[in-house]
């Protein structure tokens, strides 16, 4: 396996095609809302899915096909959250070609996250989280077509 900055330009060509970053709005046990980032990449050769496990750490598992397409291969799913996708994608930031601007944005989502505790926000700065998701969300569906 190729090694260093090498590498981190192949995953990043390879996280472009596959990739996909998401701040998702989740509920806790408590019924509080938050926000939390992922990094997933899906695909159905589980080898280069363990380059990027390998790599920054995360899961992977394994997903089924849909009833609906028999004919479809079977995915394996890597996938990543809070800190350690923020440090995948700071790794592969340079690289990135389409998927650069969504990155951006999840990076500083990131970044401005409180050490401790989501309740520690301001009603502010959960307006101005809501808002990144939303801005990522349309820039997922700008970039597909839809």
């Amino acid at each position: 396996m190729v090694k260093g900055k090498s590498r981190l330009a192949y995953l990043a060509g390879f996280f472009d095609g596959e990739g996909c970053i998401t701040i998702q709005h989740r509920r806790n046990g408590k019924g509080k809302f938050y926000h939390q980032l992922w990094v997933s990449v899906v695909n159905t050769n589980r080898y280069s899915l363990e380059v990027f496990r390998f790599t920054f750490g995360g899961r992977i598992y394994s997903q089924p096909r849909p009833q609906s397409k028999p004919h479809w291969k079977a995915s394996w799913v890597w996938q990543i959250s809070d800190r350690h996708a923020c440090e995948c994608l700071k790794s592969l930031l340079p690289y990135l070609l389409q998927k650069q601007p969504q990155a951006q944005v999840a990076i500083e989502f990131q970044e401005s996250k409180p050490v401790r505790g989501y309740s520690r926000l301001t009603d502010g700065q959960r307006a101005i989280r809501e808002a990144q998701r939303i801005t990522l969300q349309a820039m997922k569906m700008q970039s597909s077509g839809l």
